[in-house]
């Protein structure tokens, strides 16, 4: 039986009876504490009573709102954790209480083993916080002995004085300027004998701790006696930086305060990152922040390699920590491209070191194992946003994309929030269509232009919503993949897609995303319903190449167990858009090439599109595969793909994507 935690409090407000005991009394098995309240008053007199964790709160109440309620908590208690849970409610206080930073949002009626992976993992997150403050309180009270009590000093990796503190001064009789510069044996006692110091450097070098007594000549010739520890400091790849020598046995101590420094130093750049960031802003009264966010850096990635990008990176973050004026600008690397520059004093100078900051690393290319980089980058600043600083930059930001400018404030009156407005109400739709089965697959035909029948369909998925009808996946498929939803679509695609191939003979092409072939359980789903109704000779499976696979050695297992195993044909789906090309296609056993239609449409018309096409086609045949022009919206377009040897054409002028298979062509 799983242990009760008693780790935690969690406050339950919710109006409803039945759901308040139903939620009281599953939490009840997994935590000792656990209060309920029906209403806003009770919920506010217990919590300030019994402060508890986890604060759960239905976003409807008799007597006040939960939005009003997060507030008046979030009043004394700040950084309160606060999870909402509702039903359909209104998307106006959805999106206000998503403003208010709450830690989660969860829909009713919920799963009950959903519901408790949230709590327990905002459990681990509430006790990792707790025992980070532990350790800090203890780190800052470790200092303090160590500056009043210790002899501290640090070494290059050759020995040599990097630092001294004030008791080391204070019993050697040496100033910190003669120490410095200079190696221990400065302070070495003549009867120490070379071979305590051999077997030391054989340890410290083999990256092990030392310890030993050991007895020191002080400036004036008098003797001291230390019980030593020298500690390796290694870096991210196990080389020796440097050495700690202290005076008393705090190994454990050291270990704590390097995890402590390696959560809030990004390794790469040595810059804070964006876990120290969030803690200044907390922390400071008056914030100015600026988010740098440099353009299409993957393409760097893409052609110099990976290695080489981080190298650029780090020229970045130097150029940008050289441009700042002074200590009151505060440079961070938040992950990936994006920067932060924190400005938390009073200064009106900010806007020109912003900018100066950004034409350090754009108005001069980046010099790497001579390869000269040329890069942009935008800027999106939030100003005295207190807490939302980050949130409110980073929206910032996304306005400067999508407005195509270089440098944006972030104002209060900027649309993007009705853009997660739009986001909650397709996110609602989208989980509602799932439920209720209106997840639906669209047959296209794709005519043989050599035959000229019809012998293979493309399922393309539909919502069919209860506004809109039919809804095409531009409006949906980007919010399920971001709401973890797309799984199940994939599901309902392969289970519908294989159950028309049995029922109509016929191939039906089934499209797989990079994110299916990455996922086990979809993986495992697809093998299983191919085993199950073993009709794998009729399914072919469509590849997205503009996606741009990165794993190609997955992309060849899928292809070849789906082959091999059950008898699948695989396609490459929008070949020719982005970047693709032959040699990727080369590492992959496929039968059909759907050449994409920003190619196909313009045949008629550009001759480097024919050429293109003609290239492709070409090149495909001689590698024993297949070719599919998609979009094909015209009889002289179809008649010119049959002449240039196209095998397959889909498109408006050969059918729209119906429910029911379209036996011939329109």
């Amino acid at each position: 039986m799983e242990s009760v935690s008693k780790n935690s409090s969690i406050l339950i407000v919710e109006d409803e009876e039945r759901a308040r005991i139903d939620t009281q009394s599953l939490l009840s098995k997994h935590y000792e504490r656990v209060l309920s309240a029906g209403s806003a008053k009770e919920a506010l007199e217990l919590y300030y009573a019994h402060k508890p964790d986890i604060f759960i709160v239905d976003i409807f109440l008799p007597d006040m709102n939960g939005i009003d309620l997060i507030k008046a908590i979030r009043r004394h208690f700040p950084k309160a954790c606060v999870v909402v849970i509702s039903g359909t409610g209104s998307v106006d206080l959805l999106a206000e209480a998503i403003e208010l930073n709450i830690d989660r949002f969860i829909k009713k009626p919920f799963d009950p083993s959903a519901f408790l992976e949230v709590i327990r993992s905002l459990e681990v997150r509430i006790l990792l916080e707790r025992e980070n403050i532990h350790q800090q309180k203890i780190l800052g009270e470790y200092k303090k002995a160590i500056d009043v009590s210790n002899i501290v000093s640090i070494t290059d990796k050759r020995g040599v004085i990097k630092y001294a503190n004030d008791m080391f001064c204070r019993i050697s009789g040496y100033s910190r300027e003669e120490l410095v510069g200079q190696k221990h044996n400065i302070i070495r006692h003549p009867e120490m004998e070379d071979a305590v110091f051999k077997e030391m450097w054989q340890q410290i070098t083999s990256k092990q701790v030392w310890k030993g007594v050991v007895k020191n000549r002080a400036k004036d010739g008098s003797t001291y006696i230390v019980d030593s520890v020298i500690v390796p400091i290694v870096d991210e790849y196990g080389r020796i930086e440097e050495y700690i020598a202290i005076r008393h046995d705090l190994t454990e101590l050291m270990q704590k305060n390097a995890i402590i420094k390696r959560q809030s130093t990004d390794s790469l750049t040595g810059l804070e990152n964006r876990i120290k960031l969030i803690e200044d802003i907390e922390s400071s009264s008056s914030v100015v922040l600026c988010l740098i966010n440099i353009d299409g850096f993957s393409d760097v990635n893409d052609v110099y390699g990976i290695e080489f990008g981080d190298r650029i990176l780090a020229l970045v973050a130097k150029r940008i920590v050289q441009s700042l004026p002074d200590r009151d600008y505060r440079p961070y690397r938040l992950g990936g491209d994006e920067f932060a520059i924190l400005l938390s004093s009073a200064r009106e100078d900010y806007m020109e070191v912003f900018k100066k900051a950004v034409e350090s690393i754009t108005l001069e290319p980046l010099l790497n194992e001579g390869q000269i980089v040329y890069l942009t980058a935008r800027m999106g600043i939030a100003i005295n946003e207190g807490r939302d600083s980050l949130s409110k930059a980073s929206l910032a930001i996304k306005h400067a994309k999508e407005m195509r400018q270089g440098i944006i404030i972030y104002e209060r009156h900027f649309d993007l929030e009705s853009g997660y407005k739009s986001n909650i109400l397709w996110a609602n739709r989208l989980f509602r269509a799932l439920g209720e089965r209106r997840i639906k697959p669209f047959f296209q035909p794709i005519l043989n232009l050599k035959t000229g029948k019809i012998e293979k369909y493309e399922a393309l998925v539909r919502m069919m919503d209860e506004e809109k009808g039919e809804v095409s996946p531009f409006y949906f498929l980007e919010i399920a993949k971001k709401t973890k939803q797309y799984h199940h679509i994939t599901k309902i695609m392969v289970s519908e897609g294989i159950q028309k191939a049995l029922e109509s003979g016929k191939e039906i092409s089934i499209n797989l995303s990079v994110e299916d072939l990455e996922n086990p359980f979809t993986l495992e789903y697809i093998f299983g319903e191919l085993e199950r109704y073993g009709c794998g000779e009729r399914i072919i499976f469509e590849i997205t190449e503009s996606e741009g696979v990165n794993n190609y050695e997955q992309v060849r297992n899928f292809i070849k167990h789906s082959k091999e195993r059950f008898g699948c044909k695989i396609a490459i789906d929008d070949f020719g858009s982005g970047y693709s090309n032959f040699s990727n296609i080369l590492e992959l056993e496929i039968d059909f090439l759907k050449i994409d239609g920003s190619i196909v449409k313009n045949i008629l018309e550009d001759p480097r599109s024919r050429a293109l096409l003609d290239g492709i086609t070409s090149l495909s045949h001689k590698l024993g595969i297949e070719c599919v022009a998609e979009f094909v919206s015209t009889k002289e377009i179809m008649e010119s793909l049959r002449e240039s040897g196209v095998d397959f054409a889909q498109g408006y002028y050969v059918g729209k994507p119906s429910p029911e298979l379209i036996s011939s062509k329109a």
